[in-house]
């Protein structure tokens, strides 16, 4: 047999045994039974035995140049501990010169990094109530990065044009393997820390913190337990219930950046219904859901970043790889100070 027929024999017979697993255990989310099966999710979506899925094959660019005629449509990014959704139209999505970077502001609000985008699908999921299609997109080794769902207000005359964009692409190229498990990152044998607090303190706009770790050759950790707590301070993972407490009784206003290696996604606004479900801890709005498996936390911290228009304060909670997985800021715009209340109930975090 040649590598596609090979291919295509063990597609269908992981088919049957997701089918298996799914009678076993119909709540079961395809990213957990991609671990159980050891293989990855995009694997799991194109044998998925209730969808009709087409894997899809086109320039990236154009797909994004139609998503505004979209109206509304609900996103969804998650890593393994952390699951945003928002619902909303896209604005204009601006890309880079080199289309490797995208950005969209306004009700859908996102970060793209393309350079980590291989696969496109299309699903169509006849048992779901309402959010019957979906456009979802993979890593090169099959990890979910984004997906795209229609709702009852989605234009389906413009979804068709942005599916009819792209061919069809065989499903016999789909890698079987599991994800490579990303690498913790390896500390310093020394860090300057005089060094890093001038630099700490020299910052004048959070998004110059980035390029000041990589200047250092720092992870994040490795700064924030060394910059000294002017700076920063570990609290306890409780913290992000309790704030999130707050700020629904107080209607503080908060921004959430939830990210993966292809997208980071943002939500700004208040937040209201906010429930546990077992290992759970959920934000249950009519436009905004945030899913934290509170037990898979590891670390969290609240920073505090100078820049020209105040200090800036955030809750950052990292997994057990030291992996940033969600950060909340006060809900702000460029020029503006940071809430006063957003900082009261950030800095009442308990620490450890």
């Amino acid at each position: 047999m040649n590598a596609p027929v090979q291919t295509e024999t063990a597609m269908s017979a992981l088919g049957l045994r997701l089918r298996e697993l799914l009678e076993a255990q119909p709540r079961m989310r395809l990213r957990s039974a991609a671990r159980e099966l050891d293989t990855n999710e995009l694997a799991l979506t194109c044998v998925h035995p209730s969808w009709t899925v087409r894997l899809l094959e086109g320039d990236v660019r154009q797909w994004m140049e139609l998503l505004p005629r979209l109206g509304q449509v609900k996103a969804l990014t998650r890593n393994d501990e952390v699951v945003i959704e928002t619902h909303g139209a896209f604005a204009r999505i601006t890309l880079s010169r080199d289309a490797q970077t995208g950005l969209c502001t306004g009700h859908q609000d996102m970060r793209y990094f393309l350079r980590h985008w291989a696969w496109a699908v299309h699903v169509r999921d006849p048992q779901a109530s309402r959010q019957c299609e979906s456009l979802q997109f993979f890593s090169r080794s099959g990890d979910a990065l984004h997906k795209i769902f229609t709702t009852d207000e989605t234009d389906m005359d413009a979804w068709r044009q942005v599916i009819g964009a792209m061919q069809t692409r065989p499903r016999a190229s789909v890698p079987l393997a599991t994800p490579p498990a990303a690498p913790s990152p390896k500390p310093p044998e020394w860090v300057d820390q005089d060094e890093l607090r001038r630099a700490w303190s020299g910052l004048k706009d959070v998004h110059q913190f980035h390029a000041m770790l990589s200047r250092l050759g720092l992870d994040r950790i490795t700064a924030l337990k060394h910059i000294g707590r002017q700076w920063a301070w570990p609290v306890a993972l409780t913290s992000l219930e309790r704030l999130l407490q707050q700020c629904a009784q107080r209607a503080i206003p908060i921004m959430a950046f939830v990210g993966n290696p292809g997208v980071v996604q943002i939500y700004t606004g208040t937040v209201g219904r906010l429930l546990r479900a077992g290992p759970w801890y959920n934000v249950l709005d009519p436009d905004f859901n945030l899913h934290v498996n509170t037990p898979a936390l590891s670390e969290a911290w609240i920073v505090r970043r100078p820049t020209t228009d105040g200090i800036i304060t955030s809750l950052e909670l990292y997994n057990s790889r030291q992996q940033l997985v969600l950060t909340l800021f006060g809900a702000r715009k460029p020029g503006q100070p940071e809430r006063r209340e957003w900082r009261e109930v950030a800095e009442q975090c308990e620490t450890v």
